[in-house]
């Protein structure tokens, strides 16, 4: 991979110049993480294939833990930055650098983070994606092909130890995976392989010590880059000091910076495209536990011609969580049971969530269809600042502004289609 240096070049030269007039105050620099993920997520993507943009109910989990991973990676490498340029104020004999000095070896250090060990960090995204499909493609099929062998490329490049473990069989989940499941280094280009070859009996497994930041297995864990690296410092200090996700003590305050970044640099991908041409995007950092509802219900809006964003979720106390962007507003999705429920749905998403869009899916209320109708009128009535609503019938949606909800022109709508 080439990297394009000079982009990191300019941004590093403008954060050194306010450093050095103003002293480097801030945690770490937003641009510079969105830049580094950028890279970072374009690598893993190509490793991973197709199904990093496709949705996939099997896939997209794992595809969201690892850009969460390069995320807070991207985040601590440009904090590891901003804390290493300070340093530079000073020369080694304690004394305060000239511009032109501190320029120079800000440069140099730009060079060895943004070259070096970016191509570093490049190929280790790329191959750990590409092992993550493979860990999720072997468990798919392992009542087939119940084992995994070790492979390496086997040419002259071979790292020696790594040549120990080559053709090694064990079953897929044999806990040696858990440590031994490639990448098992920097730039290491070792993979495994589904079979139903032989297990390699256990005393003639060699033992192979793997590189600290590589004893996990990308597939189980979704991380490329293991939480012991320095880069996760920054972060990880700040997690100790408030381990219950409120974050509101935190001293630093750099995890509540990156939930605000996953709304700044939300990354929305096209999951799907319905014919008329409508799409529906998802943000990576999607919450999970909803994805899929959101998901489905998005796709029978996108047929009807409104495109949907599914949002990030955030981890901040006090800051509500809308699943939905739809037409410009933030909205959310309920699921009431009863006639009751769709009213204190739309009071709540209003008045706690501040959205201006409701997506209500009626398909658990018992009622007739004009009952449900009414309801939400009188939701819509009572909540003035609701802008718009959208009704789900099983594959049928209804789309009014709140306007059109108080007029005839409901009416009319509704239950010429709704029964």
């Amino acid at each position: 991979m080439a990297i394009d240096i000079s982009k990191y070049t300019k941004l590093i030269l403008k954060l050194a110049k306010e450093g050095f007039k103003k002293g480097f105050n801030k945690a770490f620099d937003e641009k510079l993480a969105s830049t580094i993920f950028d890279d970072l997520n374009t690598a893993a993507s190509t490793g991973y294939g197709d199904k990093w943009i496709k949705f996939d109910p099997y896939h997209s989990p794992t595809v969201q833990q690892l850009q969460k991973n390069l995320l807070f990676f991207s985040v601590g490498k440009s904090a590891e930055q901003l804390k290493a340029m300070n340093a530079l104020l000073i020369d080694e004999k304690g004394k305060i650098r000239n511009w032109q000095s501190f320029r120079d070896e800000v440069l140099k250090m730009n060079k060895q983070y943004n070259l070096r060990y970016l191509q570093a960090e490049y190929q280790t995204a790329k191959s750990s994606a590409q092992m993550a499909r493979k860990w999720q493609e072997a468990q798919k099929r392992k009542h087939l092909y119940p084992n995994l062998k070790y492979l390496t490329v086997h040419d002259s490049h071979v790292r020696e130890q790594h040549d120990k473990l080559h053709g090694i069989v064990r079953h897929i989940d044999d806990p040696w995976w858990n440590t031994h499941y490639p990448p098992n280094g920097w730039r290491c280009r070792c993979s495994a392989q589904s079979t139903r070859d032989a297990v390699t009996p256990k005393d003639k497994i060699p033992h192979v010590p793997v590189h600290k930041h590589f004893r996990h297995n990308v597939g189980k864990t979704g991380k490329i880059f293991d939480e012991k690296h320095t880069y996760f410092k920054h972060i990880n200090d700040c997690k100790d000091k408030q381990p219950n996700a409120g974050l509101k003590d935190c001293k630093n305050r750099l995890l509540v910076k990156i939930e605000k970044l996953k709304l700044k640099f939300p990354l929305y991908k096209v999951r799907y495209k319905a014919k008329n041409g409508a799409k529906v995007y998802v943000s990576p950092f999607a919450d999970k536990s909803d994805l899929f509802g959101n998901y489905k219900d998005a796709i029978k809006m996108a047929e009807k011609g409104i495109e949907v964003n599914i949002r990030p979720h955030v981890k901040i106390e006090d800051v509500k969580n809308p699943e939905y962007y739809i037409f410009g507003l933030i909205g959310d999705r309920a699921i009431p049971k009863s006639l009751r429920g769709i009213l204190s749905s739309i009071d709540e998403k209003v008045n706690k969530q501040k959205c201006e869009i409701i997506v209500i899916n009626t398909d658990l209320i018992e009622s007739k269809w004009f009952n449900i109708a009414k309801t939400v009128k009188g939701g819509v009535n009572k909540n003035k600042k609701l802008k718009k609503i959208i009704l789900i019938k099983g594959n049928k949606v209804f789309y009014f502004t709140r306007k059109e909800v108080l007029s005839k022109k409901y009416w009319e709508k509704i239950l010429k289609k709704g029964d």
